[in-house]
């Protein structure tokens, strides 16, 4: 789910967002490419997947091509270009406001619990509360998958150690069966200490 978040947000971002006007496509009729038809599917995409909540958090946690202000220019976009229509347009509307909301939840998390957790629930990098953990293959360090990410995209290399690293060395080495298990018992552990925290 992450990696199809991760996409989608690129392409469209790069296709209505700030980036479009870099984006030139020589023989564009010639590569068959079409931007308004690349757009609706793209955005059809996103609706088909609206109802899962693992999505919303997803894009929410994208932090190298996802923020609520161009999401809604997106919505704005393809409203005022007629790109999709009706109950279509609505729907993706409405997938934005879900997805921000994730977005400001875990900003309130951040908020509320940065201060008291524990050394081991940040990410080391920028200090935020970890929300999607991955381990670094490089140097074993754990660091929320949105800061890596975006690091990487500037500079490929481990900020631990310096070793040569790239965001798909991270994202293949964090699908073997015994990380996965470890992130996952490591945001377990994150969520029971939240609840805890907010009982009190």
């Amino acid at each position: 789910v992450d990696k199809v978040a991760s996409m989608l947000d690129y392409f469209l971002e790069m296709l209505v967002g700030k980036s479009v006007k870099e984006l030139k496509v020589s023989n564009a009729k010639e590569y068959n490419f079409n931007h308004r038809s690349l757009i609706e599917k793209i955005a059809n995409t996103y609706v088909n997947f609206s109802s899962f909540e693992e999505f919303h958090k997803a894009v929410a946690n994208d932090g190298r091509s996802y923020s609520p202000e161009g999401f809604d220019s997106a919505v704005n976009f393809i409203r005022s270009k007629n790109i999709l229509l009706g109950m279509q347009v609505e729907q993706f509307a409405e997938l934005g406001q879900k997805i921000r909301a994730e977005f400001e939840a875990a900003q309130a998390d951040d908020e509320m619990f940065g201060d008291d957790a524990p050394d081991h629930f940040l990410d080391p990098i920028v200090s935020v509360l970890l929300a999607d953990p991955v381990k670094l293959p490089t140097s074993g360090t754990i660091v929320e998958r949105a800061v890596i990410i975006r690091h990487l995209l500037n500079d490929e290399t481990d900020p631990f150690n310096r070793a040569k690293l790239t965001g798909a060395v991270v994202e293949e080495y964090n699908e073997r069966p015994e990380v996965k298990e470890e992130m996952q018992a490591l945001k377990k552990e994150i969520e029971e200490w939240k609840k805890s925290k907010k009982a009190e």
